[in-house]
């Protein structure tokens, strides 16, 4: 009788606590989709004049591996819009610049193959790992470009700098130091010969579109020529150089046709030019940049990173009718202690041209002048608009958003056993100005 009893009680207690679990999980989704647009997106204006952002659009996300949320800064307020994934997703973009070339949705790395040329490859990332890798190796004439000393790591990792792709179809030029003599390239890629071999059987053989020195016919030319990437606005082709103490932008048709230059003088670069300096009056410039694409507009924005940490961002409009300097800008920061994470990260920043102004987004993290050695992923983040004309600050403002409350878990935790992962933490993502 007593083990009846007992029984059926276990019943009732097992009926119970399933009721009661049922209950808070119901509770726990109500408030999961009820809370899930009241995040906190609120605009703080800083300095200047906030009727510059009229007609701008700066958008991004948030997002960890259970949620997303997409905001819009429209003039004077926030929308957004968040979704909740039904099951935890782990399939998040390559950030890191640098090696990598991201165009569009494939990720390319260039290697140097000194007895036939170039090794493209190419590939999708899926759930953290890299996938459907193809691979494209060229027969170049590089034996008409001589050098006098051997590809460094850095200079390996830039050549992913010479791709560019116009309505689908890859570009490439050699990415070269001052150290090189002779002829380059730019070429077009026969895109439909992608092998999934890594040691593909045949070499491809590109296009030739037109061909440039790296020196000077003229003996008593001195000219020092340096090729820092080739980029892509519209179907205009621009290629960067640096000719002693100029930063050249060329711009070509897709058949080699040459639309015009611009040069920016002086334009100081550590590792090429910086002996032609005139005393310890100019900036020092490293030789990766990042590049900002307005094809609507023909706009290019290259930002360009200096020996202290500070950003100059130089605009050229790319057209039918020429390549024109449309402004150079030295990017300040309203507070000292923010610091722009120094690996570039994709979508941490983005830098547009609109309306005779430039405008840039971007991540910064809080320096702790206590703590200066804290791992950059506990500091706290803020995203900054700043906004200027004819070189001067005009406007900066702050998009306020409460991803920081994400930071006392990982305070929580030692950081020598700290678990940190990108999927589990938010962070702001697809930084765009429209």
């Amino acid at each position: 009788m007593k083990r009846l009893r007992w029984s059926t009680l276990k019943r009732h207690i097992a009926l119970t606590l399933t009721i009661v679990a049922a209950v808070l999980i119901i509770a726990a989704l109500v408030l999961v989709r009820g809370a899930k647009e009241h995040g906190t997106y609120e605009i703080a204006h800083l300095y200047g004049d906030p009727s510059v952002m009229e007609g701008i659009t700066v958008s991004g996300a948030t997002q960890d591996e259970n949620h997303r949320t997409s905001f819009a800064w429209l003039d004077d307020h926030v929308e957004t819009k968040t979704e909740v994934f039904a099951k935890p997703q782990q399939n998040w973009t390559y950030h890191y610049r640098g090696m990598y070339e991201r165009i569009n949705d494939y990720y390319y790395t260039v290697h140097l193959n000194s007895y036939k040329g170039l090794k493209i490859e190419r590939n999708s990332l899926h759930h953290n790992r890299w996938e459907h890798s193809e691979y494209i190796e060229m027969e170049l004439p590089i034996a008409r470009l001589f050098y006098k000393e051997s590809y460094s790591s850095d200079d390996m990792r830039r050549l992913s700098y010479g791709l560019a792709e116009v309505e689908g179809e890859l570009y490439i030029t050699l990415v070269t130091t001052t150290g090189y003599e002779g002829v380059n390239w730019i070429f077009k890629l026969n895109s439909d010969q992608w092998s999934k071999s890594m040691f593909p059987f045949e070499s491809v053989k590109p296009t030739p579109i037109m061909s440039y020195r790296s020196d000077s016919n003229d003996i008593e030319d001195t000219t020092q020529t340096a090729v820092l990437g080739l980029e892509a606005v519209g179907d205009i082709l621009a290629l960067i150089l640096v000719r002693d103490d100029k930063l050249v932008i060329e711009g070509y048709h897709t058949d080699g046709k040459k639309l015009g230059e611009t040069a920016i003088v002086p334009f100081i670069f550590e590792e090429f030019n910086d002996e032609l300096a005139d005393g310890d009056n100019y900036a020092r410039y490293g030789v990766g940049y990042e590049a900002y694409h307005d094809a609507e507009n023909g706009m290019l924005t290259l930002s360009f990173l200096n020996q202290q940490s500070q950003r100059t961002a130089v605009t050229v409009q790319c057209t039918e009718d020429g390549i024109k300097l449309i402004d150079v800008t030295e990017l300040k920061k309203v507070d000292k202690l923010l610091r722009g994470y120094s690996e570039s990260l994709y979508d941490e920043r983005f830098i547009a041209f609109k309306a005779g102004k430039l405008y840039e987004a971007g991540v910064y993290r809080e320096i702790n002048q206590s703590d200066n050695n804290v791992w950059y992923r506990l500091l706290p983040i803020r995203l900054l608009v700043h906004v200027y004309e004819r070189g001067e600050l005009v406007y900066a403002g702050e998009l306020m958003t409460d991803v920081n409350d994400d930071l006392v878990r990982m305070k929580n935790q030692s950081t020598q056993n700290l678990n940190y992962s990108d999927a589990e933490y938010r962070n702001l993502f697809d930084l765009h100005i429209d």
